[in-house]
């Protein structure tokens, strides 16, 4: 197995996809992937392979988000060797996710080299995570859109 393919499919085996949760929470991060998918960030032409947000309990529902709950944390993974500007482009890309939904997002940044070396530990972390973001990946390639849920 190629390093590249472990890679993906570590990623991908730990995290749940936006289009399996059928509920109704969901259209505010179905919305902010459309946006990332449909171009309107500049992370598309970033190094960002991943982008995972962690917003499911237990049970695997989506957060009741209020003033105790008013965070989640977003997961940053790829091909970079400095955090700072994945994490500005994810910041300026969620900027208007936080105006409207008053839900701030905690952003983690996790270089490629540094996901690889200490796997188990960052699989834990994103494991349950809902993937917005796959680099490579077109929007209507991953299924359901936005428009089709109104």
């Amino acid at each position: 197995m190629t390093q590249r393919k472990k890679y993906r499919d570590l990623i991908l085996g730990n995290v749940v996809s936006l289009d399996e949760i059928s509920q109704e929470g969901r259209w505010p991060f179905l919305w902010l992937s459309n946006q990332i998918y449909e171009g309107k960030s500049i992370l598309k032409v970033n190094t960002v392979d991943f982008i995972v947000a962690k917003i499911l309990d237990s049970k695997g529902r989506i957060y009741k988000f209020s003033r105790k709950r008013g965070h989640f944390d977003v997961y940053v993974i790829g091909t970079f060797r400095k955090v700072f500007r994945p994490t500005y482009y994810v910041a300026e890309a969620l900027a208007d996710f936080y105006l409207e939904m008053k839900v701030l997002p905690n952003i983690i940044a996790i270089p490629k080299h540094e996901f690889m070396k200490d796997a188990r530990r960052y699989t834990n972390r994103i494991r349950g995570g809902v993937l917005l973001y796959e680099r490579g990946r077109g929007l209507f390639e991953r299924g359901t859109t936005f428009s089709q849920k109104l």
